[in-house]
């Protein structure tokens, strides 16, 4: 019997997901006049002291129609230092942001974002403020309005139980969330205002400085440079300093807490590069993985121009995000596993970080680009080259086709085949229709002009034809704007003809997982200490050129209220395959140890795990 089987589409950073869960009753799972011609003085005098006008309300919403009500207008924000301190045991944050900025109108009253916690204090320039919360808008008026051009600083004390994670339109968790040590913060594209105010668009980049307090035996990685690492014995806490002072899009600020190794090296071009790894994801794959770190931005900054940012690196921990997540500077995977997508991860930092999109319909600027990205350096590395990867998606059939690069809707933001391959396909078919010189000249000049701010679509457009010298108005219109398989005279993929025939056959792209009947422990004996065993069965299909199979952190099994001290532990006979495969069988071992002290209620153990398989290359 079969039971909790699904199918599911995920965001991954550019990864085709199957997920299945799987509920196992009775045991488990899971902003002058010169002197010539000057007015007389005294009219000088007049317009110097003219006032500015009367003040407004900044606007509350920069109307964007994917996330209405996030961002905000009035202002700009130059600098956020946040000093936070977060108890794991407690699941409780305490926070001192102050934000540094700018009015670029005359402001009465000025909104930041800030979802759930609790607020206590708004200060602007040291004095206090009138505060009102409306839903997710922090509204505050200032003792003195703000005119324009003038700098001002705001200070926001708050506190509170920042998780979990809401979820997005699309289905996915977008905030701060739980670890088994600590917590993490993956917030694409509005989840930055779960654990720290601020205003939440992506055109209104800010340099950040984070200063956090968690236990002694916790440890901390973030965007930037480490500054400092200082231990207070007495106080049994330890408080980490990171500095990232490159322009960086809200919801691209991160903070995990936990237990990691840290890595702490420097190139041969001399950049900075800071991993913190969770010690039982430091596998040998993954250490060989994170060692490609410094060829891969080499790679990268051949083609696309200089990296952008003061450092890199990667953060790699047990989530349950269900993605990868391209931080700006240090991205975050769910599991070792998860960094088979570094290189999409790391082509991010030139393409979603350093230029991200103005609106979130835009969202293939980054997506696409990024998996594009990765198919080049697939290719690089002795794998199928871009333009059979181009090919491969190409001559898909069915569903595929259905929507829109640009703009495909909110749900569909995040859509594999829409915006990560098709998107792909579209850079790759420009790439064979303008040639590889003009081509890679438009991505590196694309960079140039919009590094550390924010494009659009018609951006890049204007920037492939005059690099091409040719009207690309229709190829764009076919691959970005109109539902449906380009025709083949606009992807330049059709070789010169002869006349011989020939015999063909198509694999549809498939990658399935299946599970057996539940798995079931035997009774769990009071007082007794002992690791009880059961196990099932998955089985695999695949016809991608890799696949990989992932379990999200099981936690505790639950009885009602009840739930066992000890966490559930689940072991794959087998986690990758480096080509097809057809109904192959993974042995699943779940193990749970019940101490002798540990209080058993009478009744039935469960959780539900999602078990995770995942392509790089479909």
């Amino acid at each position: 019997m079969r039971r909790g089987l699904v199918a599911l589409a995920r965001r991954q950073s550019g990864w085709v997901v199957a997920a299945a869960s799987l509920a196992a009753v009775g045991g488990m799972w899971m902003a002058g006049y010169g002197a010539e011609g000057a007015p007389p003085p005294a009219k000088v005098a007049a317009v110097a002291s003219a006032p500015p006008g009367p003040c407004l309300q900044g606007a509350g919403d920069l109307g964007d129609t994917y996330y209405p009500g996030i961002g905000n207008s009035g202002y700009d924000v130059s600098h956020y230092d946040l000093n936070l301190k977060y108890d794991p045991a407690t699941k409780w944050l305490d926070g001192k942001a102050t934000i540094t900025a700018a009015a670029t109108a005359h402001l009465c009253r000025f909104n930041l974002d800030l979802r759930g916690l609790t607020v206590s204090s708004v200060k602007v320039d040291g004095v206090s403020a009138q505060y009102v919360r409306d839903g997710r808008e922090l509204i505050i008026t200032p003792a003195t309005p703000l005119l324009p051009s003038t700098g001002f600083e705001v200070e926001v004390l708050y506190a509170g139980e920042p998780g979990p994670a809401p979820r997005d339109p699309d289905g996915f968790l977008d905030g701060w969330n739980y670890t088994e040590y600590g917590a993490y913060t993956s917030t694409p594209p509005q989840g930055s205002d779960t654990w720290f105010p601020n205003n939440n668009t992506t055109n209104d980049k800010a340099a950040f400085t984070f200063t956090v307090t968690v236990p002694a035996d916790r440890q901390v990685m973030s965007n930037g440079i480490l500054v400092s690492n200082t231990v207070d014995e007495a106080a049994g806490t330890s408080t980490w300093v990171w500095d990232a002072p490159d322009p960086m899009a809200t919801y691209l600020a991160t903070l995990q807490i936990g237990k990691y190794t840290i890595q702490r090296y420097t190139t041969p071009a001399g950049l900075p590069i800071i991993n913190g790894i969770r010690p039982d994801q430091l596998t040998a794959q993954a250490q060989q993985r994170l060692d490609t770190i410094p060829a891969i931005l080499d790679f990268f900054g051949e083609r696309f121009g200089p990296y952008p940012f003061v450092a890199s690196g990667a953060i790699v921990d047990l989530v349950n995000a269900g993605y990868q997540m391209e931080q700006q500077t240090r991205p975050i995977f769910t599991s070792a596993n998860g960094l088979s997508a570094l290189a999409h991860e790391l082509a991010h930092q030139w393409f979603g970080d350093s230029v991200a999109w103005r609106r979130a319909r835009d969202v293939w600027l980054s997506e696409g680009f990024a998996t594009f990205a990765a198919w080049l350096w697939t290719e690089h590395t002795g794998g199928i080259t871009a333009r059979q990867a181009f090919l491969n998606s190409y001559n898909r059939t069915g569903t595929f086709w259905n929507n829109t690069v640009h703009d495909p809707g909110v749900v569909n933001q995040y859509q594999s085949s829409t915006v990560y391959q098709r998107g792909a396909q579209t850079l790759q078919a420009l790439r064979m229709k303008i040639g590889d010189e003009a081509f890679f000249n438009t991505l590196r000049a694309y960079h140039s002009t919009f590094k550390g701010s924010v494009a659009e679509t018609q951006d890049f457009v204007a920037i492939a034809q005059r690099e091409s010298g040719q009207d690309l108005r229709d190829f764009f219109k076919a691959w970005l704007y109109t539902p449906g398989k380009p025709s083949e005279s606009y992807c330049s993929c059709v070789g010169p003809t002869n006349g011989s025939g020939g015999v063909s056959g198509t694999v549809p792209a498939t990658l399935a997982l299946s599970l057996d009947g539940p798995a079931t422990f035997p009774p769990f004996v009071p007082g007794v200490e002992q690791d009880y065993t059961a196990t099932t069965k998955a089985t695999v299909t695949s016809s991608a050129a890799d696949a990989t199979l992932t379990v999200s952190p099981p936690g505790n099994l639950v009885n009602g209220p009840f739930s066992l001290p000890e966490p559930l532990r689940i072991e794959l006979s087998k986690t990758s395959w480096p080509g097809p495969v057809s109904n192959d069988e993974v042995t699943v071992t779940a193990r749970q140890l019940v101490k002798r002290t540990d209080p058993l209620r009478t009744g039935s153990y469960a959780k539900t795990v999602t078990f995770t398989l995942s392509t790089t290359q479909p």
